[in-house]
């Protein structure tokens, strides 16, 4: 998969703020639930008159990640596509049952998250960990618009798809053979490319984002299919997280209880 360079500088693309200084990143991870498998990282940097992608790719290790973020100077807001925290032995949470409740009609309720699953290994909360000395935290309460600092929260794109989007039905393509794979993540970046740089705030279609949402070698298969399902994901995830920060409460929901662990998404249809 291409990866686009880190360049740890204002922005070109036009609408997106060019003041020198730190600034504001939004990251979006889509964390495998093993190290066997890569994660798909995803970086924008901006502001409410536009966004734009400034790198993406994949990596494994839980510090390969965190190596990723730590770089960038100013505020961090990361959207995690994995459990932050995870208590119970059994069953599901709160958070769970919540997305269930509401999204299980188009097709976007939520897995079952607890401990024996994940076989006692919470990866997002380890990748959290991982920053802490960088003065990360777990949102446990909706933030203000705009709010400064560095905060992570856990994802569920699916829902934010949904929402942001107005789907009647989740695209599908994550599961099924290699050519439905194919041809649902085909449907994915088609709708990315289409709606994110109709959204507020916008998310530019510069020469990074064109690439990673171009039609890909039909032949593609394998771990280049999925490092791209990955990569995605990812890019979806760190406009989820750029959504937040631009939003705050007003168009924001909290789902579960912080102490086992919550789960925020856009609240923009009127029927949900």
């Amino acid at each position: 998969m291409h990866e686009s360079r880190l360049a740890v500088r204002p922005p070109r693309a036009s609408g997106v703020s060019s003041r020198p200084g730190p600034g504001r990143w939004f990251i979006g991870v889509n964390l495998a639930w093993s190290e066997r498998n890569r994660s798909g990282v995803a970086i924008l940097r901006g502001d409410r008159s536009g966004l734009e992608l400034v790198r993406s790719g994949t990596a494994a290790a839980i510090e390969e990640i965190a190596g990723w973020i730590r770089p960038l100077p100013g505020d961090w807001w990361i959207a995690i596509d994995a459990p932050l925290v995870v208590n119970n032995r059994c069953g599901r949470r709160a958070s769970d049952a919540a997305i269930s409740r509401l999204y299980q009609r188009f097709d976007a309720g939520a897995h079952p998250t607890n401990l024996t699953i994940l076989r006692n290994r919470v990866r997002g909360g380890e990748l959290v960990q991982a920053l802490s000395a960088d003065r990360v935290r777990i949102v446990d309460a909706l933030p203000r618009a705009g709010a400064r600092g560095r905060q992570a929260f856990e994802a569920y794109p699916h829902a934010g798809m949904v929402e942001l989007f107005g789907l009647d039905r989740i695209v599908k393509y994550k599961r099924g053979r290699v050519a439905e794979r194919r041809a649902g993540q085909n449907e994915l970046a088609s709708l990315l490319r289409r709606r994110l740089p109709q959204l507020d705030p916008p998310l530019r279609l510069n020469a990074d984002l064109s690439r990673l949402l171009r039609t890909p070698d039909p032949a593609l298969r394998g771990g280049a299919l999925k490092s791209r399902e990955d990569e995605l994901d990812a890019a979806f995830c760190a406009y989820l997280a750029a959504h937040l920060w631009a939003w705050g409460r007003s168009r924001q929901r909290l789902l579960g209880d912080p102490s086992d662990g919550v789960v925020v998404l856009p609240a923009v249809r009127a029927d949900v």
